[in-house]
This record gives C-alpha cells, sequence and structure tokens, in this order.
C-alpha cells in the first residue's frame, strides 16, 4: 500500500534519518596496528583519515586487511577480518645431517635445521616443540638441546646415555613469554652437558621436528 505522503517524500525522509542516526558498523582498512595493545589504525570506507580502533581479541587483523568493525558507545572495535592471517607459527621436519659435539657450549646441530617465524603481538607467548634422536660414543654422557631465537637459548630436553652406541629419542617443550612482535630465525642447538665423548647425529637415522607456535597468554 503507497504512502498517502508519497513514495519520493518518504524515501527522503528514510535518507535524512540514516544519515542523522550514528553508524554502529562499518568496513575499513588496516593502515598500522599496534603490537604492544590491541590496537589499530583504520582508514573507514568513504574517508582519506585513519582512525584509532581497538581490535576484539579473537581477531589478528594485518596491514593492508580489510575489517568490519561494530561501534560500542565511543569506541570502534574491529570484529572481524576479511583474511586469513593468524597468530605466528613456523617448523622444520627433516632428516638430520651426520655430525657431532663434545663442546659444553650450544652450538647448531650438524642439519642447522633453522626455520624463521613471524609473531604477531607483544603479549603473546610462544610455545617451544621439538624432537630428535642421537646417540653418545661415550657411556655416563648427557646431552642438552634447545631452540635458539634471537640468540637465546631455551632448553627443552636432556638426555642421560648409561651406554655407549645407543641411539636415544629426545624430546621436550615449553612456552616462553617475553618476546617482542617480529620476524624471527629460529634453529636447534645441542650441547654436551655432562661426561665426556662426542654426542652424534646420522643422516636418515636421525630425524629433527621442531616448531614454535605463537598462542594467547593466559
Amino acid at each position: 500500500m503507497s504512502s498517502p505522503f508519497g513514495d519520493t517524500l518518504m524515501q527522503a525522509i528514510r535518507e535524512q534519518i540514516a544519515r542523522n542516526t550514528p553508524r554502529t558498523t562499518d568496513t575499513g582498512t588496516v593502515q598500522s596496528v599496534r603490537t604492544e595493545f590491541y590496537r589499530a589504525m583504520v582508514v573507514m570506507d568513504g574517508s582519506s583519515v585513519a582512525m584509532p580502533v581497538k581490535v576484539i581479541g579473537n581477531v589478528n587483523p594485518g596491514v593492508g586487511d580489510r575489517v568490519h568493525l561494530t561501534r560500542y558507545g565511543s569506541d570502534w572495535v574491529i570484529t572481524g577480518a576479511y583474511a586469513t592471517g593468524g597468530l605466528g607459527y613456523g617448523s622444520v621436519n627433516e632428516s638430520a645431517a651426520p655430525g657431532t659435539t663434545s663442546s659444553g657450549s650450544y652450538a647448531a646441530i650438524p642439519s642447522a635445521s633453522a626455520f624463521t617465524f613471524s609473531k604477531r603481538w607483544d603479549f603473546t607467548v610462544l610455545r617451544l616443540d621439538l624432537l630428535t634422536s642421537c646417540y653418545s660414543a661415550t657411556a655416563f654422557s648427557r646431552v642438552q638441546f634447545a631452540i635458539q631465537i634471537a640468540g637465546v637459548q631455551y632448553p627443552l630436553a636432556k638426555q642421560w646415555f648409561n651406554a655407549s652406541f645407543v641411539r636415544q629419542t629426545v624430546g621436550g617443550f615449553d612456552t616462553v613469554g617475553f618476546v617482542q612482535a617480529g620476524d624471527y630465525t629460529a634453529s636447534v642447538v645441542w650441547r654436551l652437558d655432562a661426561g665426556s665423548g662426542a654426542i652424534t647425529q646420522q643422516v636418515d637415522d636421525d630425524w629433527v621436528s621442531a616448531s614454535v607456535t605463537e598462542i594467547p597468554n593466559g
């Protein structure tokens, strides 16, 4: 049924109401992200000026991402992103290389086993996982493995050898905080932790699996 005021007049009234009603949703493009807080600068569609917004906890927007925003009171909040970006992750899964260590100082394992990852936020933590194997040429020796990030070694596992030339599986995990957002290279390192002799890995007979996963803090 047509309005007694006419369709044209009613459409004009609806448009005027829409223009004077505060928006509660919008879309835009991320210009920058503050990694130490859930904050970002977003250019709203139809605007050329970036404005500060908050970021809801389960969204991980990156620069250039298209995002959906909802207004809560006076705050605009990113509540969704049209992108598949998530938290950081990196891993390596490969055969070991032939080599030994008899040093008490950390050094890269023979295969080097380095990999890269990007950490999205300052306040998240990293989960480090490692599984490998080796043997000792001398009984009553102990090996220690760690993952090294930005020059810092994070010990994950030790293995004691009661007998020589008996291969053992070594593995462990840990969580690490206080690592700032950024791009990193991680590597698997080892050292002789006790005893004497050479800790040894061989190609194909030993394997190296390691990963770094960014996870929420808490």
